[in-house]
């Protein structure tokens, strides 16, 4: 994971092959059914900063507090890490017809053959721009289970600035848009209790230098 990464199509593409690196190695390992946990990676002038993952256990919380969660730990990231871009890896449903599954709870549509409903990896990447805001950037891989514990991906769809429209939540791109236009200001504190902080917050954190 070296190296410098200039736009956000270079640092969305990262992500999006080592999600489907890691979802391929827990069908293996495990089969159908093991969903990522959420990811979420800083970035600082193109360069990788850190990478924070959700423990297991607080993946089973309820959404309200998940989100709490994240925002507590995105706070945390900004602040100490000045990070200028987070994208975002998580697991969910994907419908190639929004009309047909309106006001449908997805997962349970996915059941149902007829609705198409696949599952998928979705990367959403907001990267700080000129004007104090930022832009958001959403890209989505359908999969399917496969004989002898393989997952294969579709082609990529890439949703352009303001088509986060198409998402059923829209709470975690409103809380990257938040996390990196405003300033957060962290109490003074040394990396390794910082890192203790987030840690504390149920997530695992890997800094790059």
């Amino acid at each position: 994971m070296d190296g410098h990464y200039p736009d956000e199509f270079a640092k969305i593409a990262l992500a999006l092959t080592s999600a489907q690196l890691a979802k391929q190695m827990f069908v293996e390992e495990s089969g159908a059914g093991e969903d990522l946990a959420f990811n979420f990676i800083g970035w600082k002038d193109g360069n990788l900063v850190t990478i924070t993952q959700m423990g297991k256990k607080f993946m089973k919380e309820p959404p309200v507090d998940r989100l709490q969660r994240c925002a507590s730990m995105l706070r945390m990231i900004r602040g100490f890490w000045n990070v200028d871009s987070i994208t975002m890896v998580a697991e969910g449903y994907c419908s190639p017809d929004i009309e047909k599954t309106r006001g449908l709870d997805l997962a349970k549509a996915f059941l149902d053959e007829k609705t198409n409903v696949s599952e998928c990896v979705t990367v959403t990447h907001a990267e700080k721009d000129e004007e104090g805001g930022a832009e958001i950037t959403l890209v989505s891989t359908s999969y399917k289970y496969r004989l002898n514990r393989r997952a294969v991906f579709e082609p990529i769809t890439v949703y352009p600035n303001g088509a986060v429209n198409v998402l059923r939540d829209k709470s975690y791109p409103a809380l990257l848009y938040k996390t990196v236009s405003e300033d957060y200001v962290v109490e003074e504190m040394e990396e390794e209790e910082a890192a203790e902080a987030i840690n504390n917050l149920g997530f695992h954190l890997q800094v790059f230098y």
